[in-house]
């Protein structure tokens, strides 16, 4: 038996869903979690490939996650995915 505020504490979501995206991150992270790939965001985009893998470095950053898949999870999680 653990104490409901201890219990709380541990299913508490690690990190922040306070996260402040603009809209081209929004955008990008929408299409990350639609699973296109980086042509594909890129043509969406109408930047290069490079220019997406820039992009998608700086969200992972600011997400404070290590791959795309949980940029996505995370998104869907905290709720970032709707306007």
């Amino acid at each position: 038996m653990l104490p409901g505020p201890l219990l709380r504490g541990l299913l508490r979501p690690a990190r922040s869903s306070s996260v402040d995206l603009d809209s081209e991150e929004r955008r990008l992270l929408r299409s990350i979690a639609a699973g296109r790939s980086t042509v594909e965001i890129a043509e969406q985009l109408h930047v290069s490939e490079r220019t997406v893998k820039r992009m998608t470095a700086a969200l992972l950053r600011k997400l404070r996650v290590s791959s795309r898949a949980e940029a996505a999870a995370l998104a869907g999680h905290a709720g970032l995915l709707t306007d």
